[in-house]
């Protein structure tokens, strides 16, 4: 209730990172098939319920989704309709193709979308979904411009690679950046550039944490073009056992113990899986362990670690 009393009294605040759990509720999985390692389908009306119930409970307080992601948002704001308090979202604009002149009523038109959807007058987060589109004409105006008007809290940008986020990083106003890292993807950590975003005041939100859930797969699930990771998912199987842990608790401690990493999306699918993270995140080792495990999985080559380059399904 207090997050949303500070919302309502000062609507242009930053984004409360402060009142982050470790764990962000991804929700890509509310509204589509996902996944390119193992591939979920989306949970029932009473499913999906459930799960939102769960995490909040738990003490999740932050929701990620997207216009893109199917028909999430719309399902998600039927849950938030009957939901008190409200957990913070954060939502994303679709990639822009059309041309310059037409992107101011093209950000307000795909804003008013997405918050229709939710049933919301405003959006705690919006994000640009594809990295390129915050540096063409009129875009941070647009994004300044809603944030005036109470319509968003803050926006950022969703990012692959550690030169979208230097670039971002230059944009007067940018306030979150949503970056993939995990175990094996240690790139942005290791450029110094989530230091950088802690120093200027922009809160991190890290995905794919479980590398779209390749590091939790048995060896014999592996896909054929992730085979040249099995040699190091063994490894850290071994150090997790020798460590008192679980696979899945290493992998999220080496990334939610990253300096300037404010919390982890995560996409659940079930209330299982949302229960094995939150008993992972409850048994991650500490930063020596961690440190270990990142030498272990130093040096995997970049074409495995985007998913982007991955074969399609099917």
């Amino acid at each position: 209730m207090l997050i949303t009393m500070l919302i309502e009294e000062h609507p242009t605040m930053p984004f409360p990172a402060d009142a982050l759990f470790r764990i962000t509720l991804g929700t890509v999985q509310f509204g589509m098939p996902y996944g390119k390692a193992r591939r979920t389908q989306p949970p029932g009306d009473h499913g999906l319920v459930d799960i939102l119930d769960a995490a909040m409970r738990a003490g999740i307080t932050c929701l990620d989704t997207a216009r893109n992601y199917g028909d999430a948002e719309t399902r998600i704001g039927g849950w938030l309709a009957a939901s008190e308090p409200k957990p913070l979202i954060v939502s994303k604009l679709p990639p822009i193709d059309i041309g310059d002149n037409d992107i101011p009523d093209h950000i307000e038109k795909c804003l008013t979308t997405s918050l229709t959807a939710l049933g919301l007058e405003r959006l705690d987060g919006y994000l640009i979904h594809r990295a390129p589109d915050l540096h063409r004409p009129g875009v941070v105006a647009s994004l300044q411009h809603a944030v005036e008007a109470g319509r968003i809290g803050a926006f950022g940008v969703s990012v692959y690679e550690p030169q979208q986020l230097a670039d971002a990083l230059a944009v007067p106003g940018m306030g979150l950046v949503q970056l993939p890292a995990s175990l094996l993807d240690q790139r942005f950590a290791d450029s110094g550039l989530i230091e950088r975003c802690a120093e200027q005041g922009v809160v991190v939100f890290a995905r794919s944490l479980f590398l779209q859930g390749a590091l939790l797969l048995p060896d014999d699930e592996l896909p054929e073009h992730l085979l040249p990771i099995k040699p190091t998912l063994s490894r850290l199987r071994g150090l997790a056992s020798e460590s008192g842990c679980g696979l899945q608790s290493l992998a999220l401690a080496g990334v939610l113990l990253t300096p300037g990493v404010e919390s982890g999306v995560i996409g659940i699918a079930n209330c299982d899986e949302l229960e094995e993270n939150l008993a992972a995140l409850q048994s991650m080792p500490g930063n020596a362990v961690v440190e270990q495990a990142r030498r272990i999985a130093s040096g995997i080559p970049p074409h495995l670690l985007d998913p982007r380059r991955w074969p399609a399904f099917g």
